[in-house]
């Protein structure tokens, strides 16, 4: 396992972009700020 990706809460905008390429369906937006559920995120790198 790689880790897990955190989210840079003063710089994420909410656009939803690492939403739609997350293939573990680890992230949402909530609140107009992405979030990351660390039990499905394996820290691939694709969202960032």
């Amino acid at each position: 396992m790689a880790g897990h990706v955190l989210v840079d809460r003063d710089r994420c905008t909410g656009c939803g972009t690492c939403v739609s390429v997350c293939v573990y369906n680890a992230l949402n937006i909530s609140e107009g700020i992405s979030n990351v559920d660390e039990e499905k995120c394996l820290g691939c790198g694709a969202c960032v």
